[in-house]
């Protein structure tokens, strides 16, 4: 064979060991992110005036710990207030998923909103993260969804049958509690968050807009890498299958600049299925900081949302 033979063979062996490499850190990223422990998430979230540290301290919190059916357990908290205690309040449940690489406490400042409306607030852990053990991968919601049922489960055998429970999420999240009205119609209410629409649609997004990468051959290659070291099909992620499903009204927050999930997803899900939909565009705010960039106005928004459709 001619030397140019060679280097032909050469290159594309390095083009292909390059692509492979990308897709399996790409895969990676998904099923094992860098999860951040709760001092760090707490320092985060007073940066960016989430909450303070005053608030924090100021919570009526109860250690949970709820058992997964895949075998792990779920760490969590029950949040209180004066307001949720009363007996008119004892119905009133909302449980808060946090998002990608976080956990439960970022979660708190939503609660805030919720506390004062009279609800109880159930915040937990995601499988590989937070408190939880990290033996398990992540799956952007496809096992998630199972494990807020799961949660929900929980509340019924708690709190009893009579129970009205409002699902929150945030970003990945987001997503999960709107993968999960797909299997369960038991909440009578979602907020979602700067979540996006379809895992799938996500990925060629990132690969494409944000890590300027080419979406072919990486995103098969690392679809294959998924369902094998996952064991399951990002094909299977699919949120706005939950909203066309459900008829129960849906509260959609997004930050008007947010690069890393598209504002568009938001806008696009807001028009979907027969229930109510309602669309917040928060002006300026990028991933997950609608509420931090204006508080006040967040605040009312979901307010307004819930004393129209929780009934």
């Amino acid at each position: 064979m001619p030397f140019w033979g060679w280097i032909i063979i050469a290159v594309v062996l390095l083009l292909i060991a390059a692509v492979l490499f990308i897709s399996y850190q790409f895969a990676k990223m998904v099923l094992r992110p860098n999860t951040h422990d709760n001092e760090f998430l707490l320092n985060e979230a007073y940066e960016f005036k989430r909450f303070t540290p005053e608030y924090i301290a100021s919570l009526n919190t109860e250690d949970i710990i709820i058992p997964s059916k895949y075998g792990y357990d779920m760490h969590g908290l029950i949040l209180r207030s004066e307001k949720s205690e009363l007996e008119e309040n004892r119905n009133r449940i909302a449980v808060l998923c946090h998002g990608y690489t976080s956990s439960k406490i970022v979660m708190s400042g939503y609660a805030g909103i919720l506390l004062k409306m009279g609800f109880t607030c159930i915040m937990y852990d995601h499988r590989n993260h937070g408190d939880n053990a990290k033996n398990v991968n992540t799956t952007m919601g496809y096992y998630e969804r199972e494990d807020l049922k799961t949660v929900i489960d929980w509340i019924y055998e708690r709190f009893g049958p009579d129970v009205r429970i409002i699902t929150y999420g945030e970003s990945m999240g987001s997503a999960i509690v709107l993968s999960h009205l797909e299997i369960d119609d038991r909440p009578v209410l979602t907020i979602a968050d700067c979540g996006y629409s379809d895992l799938v649609d996500l990925f060629k997004y990132l690969l494409k807009g944000v890590y300027h990468m080419p979406v072919w051959p990486i995103l098969p290659i690392a679809e294959i890498m998924l369902k094998i070291g996952g064991h399951f099909d990002p094909k299977d992620v699919s949120p706005r299958r939950g909203v066309i499903k459900t008829k129960i009204p849906i509260l959609f927050c997004h930050g008007d600049q947010d690069t890393f999930v598209p504002t568009f997803m938001s806008v696009e899900m807001s028009k979907l299925g027969e229930g109510v939909r309602e669309l917040y565009l928060c002006p300026g705010a990028i991933h997950a900081q609608s509420y931090s960039i204006d508080p006040v106005k967040y605040s009312e928004v979901v307010t307004s949302f819930i004393t129209k459709y929780y009934k």
